[in-house]
């Protein structure tokens, strides 16, 4: 029996009464808008690069159109929440990808350096052990991590809680084979909703 290849569930400029559900669909006019004023709003600071996150959509196409819209304000890459998601983004074309938390599972450090072979690779860090972890597995393989260490801005949930010890860590990183120190991260993903300046700065103390 021979079986059609499957045809997508939307194409563009179907109505919306045509579409198989489910279905992602894309505004390309609000993203294109957003991507611009993004890119004008940046352009005004050469110093800082914009790294899209990729868990929002988990779809690599959109991954690279959102990378060339940004264009040079863009940092050339994509932050992913797992390494799931890191594989997926550079199966699908992205070759600078950045894992935006720990990494410390064995197996799930062996796929990051597996998949630094292929792209530029990125995790964060906030413990000793996991810095030691990702160098023996990183140099075993002949390939350069970068390494951020996280820090704690209030969230509470990962990072280091000192200046002292995020010091710590980045000797730690400098001073061990397969790793690169690459900078700091600092999230508060529930700040992002309060508006004022002085909150947020309460928020984060």
């Amino acid at each position: 029996m021979n079986f059609e290849k499957a045809k997508p569930p939307a194409v563009s400029g179907q109505s919306v009464s045509e579409v198989a559900t489910p279905a992602l669909l894309i505004d390309i006019e609000v993203l294109e808008r957003n991507a611009s004023s993004l890119k004008t709003l940046l352009s005004r600071f050469p110093a800082v690069k914009c790294r899209p996150h990729a868990k929002a959509h988990k779809c690599p196409q959109l991954a690279v159109l959102q990378l060339d819209l940004l264009g040079e304000v863009s940092s050339g890459g994509v932050c992913a929440q797992t390494v799931t998601e890191a594989e997926s983004m550079v199966a699908g074309g992205v070759k600078d990808v950045l894992v935006s938390n720990q990494v410390v599972p064995s197996d799930k450090i062996l796929r990051l350096v597996e998949l630094a072979r292929a792209a530029t690779v990125g995790v964060c860090v906030d413990s000793a052990k996991n810095v030691s972890n990702l160098s023996a597995a990183a140099s075993a393989a002949g390939i350069t991590l970068r390494v951020l260490v996280e820090c704690n801005v209030g969230q509470n949930r990962c990072g280091v809680d000192t200046p002292s010890e995020a010091v710590r860590l980045a000797k730690d990183i400098q001073g061990l084979p397969g790793l690169h120190f690459d900078g700091i991260q600092a999230y508060h993903g529930a700040i992002q909703h309060v508006r004022h300046f002085k909150e947020r700065e309460a928020a984060c103390a």
